[in-house]
């Protein structure tokens, strides 16, 4: 198996791809992240190489006549299933770090940049060389999980959030999983007369922490009061910055 070794010099770091032989009447499908009209091999390479995700690409005639080259985030080491015949075409692959230490919690993994062979672009929140370290509310928070704070549970002794500390928080055991997104039309849940449930939906790892309404059900109202709190998608939950609560009786609410 014979390599075809260039270097590229991004900025301070320094990006090797080495490509094995090409695959002839072949094409990698499924993971093309970029299509470009070029006129040879040797051009789709050099587009591989400034394109940062790129370990593999295909290039060929299309059945129009006109070539064209398509840049591949992944191999078909990885994916053998997802080399397809393809005729005018051939593919190329280069060696994929990624392939084998893939970026944590949303990030992108990117091949063959020194010193590790591979860097990781982090979603936002989190960083370490694989994206492995998150952010402090994702590690440090309080929990919620007395089942009377379920949006299921009957309206029970009255509770209220009133002197609940400031801080982050997240849903847990009995409580449920997450804070509940739906009206909780039939007030007096969760322990509260005014049970409260987030207008809004969970965001993203990459979007980081948001703002989101926390709506109070009560007076035949979604919406009768609501408070602004904060969230973050720790990739396998999610934490919430809630306040107190100046009005009784109200009350976050969890759901499974």
């Amino acid at each position: 198996m014979s390599y075809f070794q260039n270097i590229l010099f991004i900025a301070d770091n320094c990006r090797i791809l080495q490509f094995l032989d090409a695959k002839d009447g072949s094409a990698l499908e499924k993971h093309v992240i970029r299509t470009i009209a070029l006129n040879s091999e040797h051009s789709c390479r050099v587009q591989c190489y400034l394109e940062n995700a790129c370990v593999s690409y295909n290039f060929g005639k299309r059945v129009t006549g006109d070539e064209v080259c398509e840049l591949n985030n992944s191999t078909d080491i990885q994916h053998p299933d997802d080399l397809k015949p393809r005729v005018n075409f051939i593919y190329r692959g280069a060696e994929n770090s990624c392939g084998t230490t893939p970026s944590m919690n949303g990030g992108t993994c990117q091949s063959r940049f020194l010193p590790h062979g591979y860097r990781c672009l982090c979603a936002a929140g989190f960083s370490g060389l694989k994206c492995e370290t998150a952010a402090s509310e994702c590690n440090q928070y309080k929990i919620l999980n007395d089942s009377d704070r379920h949006s299921d549970f009957g309206r029970g002794n009255q509770k209220c959030d009133k002197y609940l500390i400031g801080d982050w928080y997240r849903f847990s055991a009995g409580a449920g999983t997450s804070i509940a997104t739906k009206c909780i039309s039939k007030g007096q849940r969760c322990g509260t007369d005014l049970p409260g449930w987030m207008n809004g939906t969970h965001p993203t790892v990459d979007e980081g922490v948001v703002s989101r309404k926390v709506c109070f059900s009560g007076y035949r109202n979604c919406c009768y009061r609501n408070v602004t709190i904060n969230v973050r998608n720790c990739s396998s939950f999610f934490v919430y910055r809630l306040k107190p609560l100046s009005y009784c009786n109200s009350r976050y609410c969890g759901k499974s």
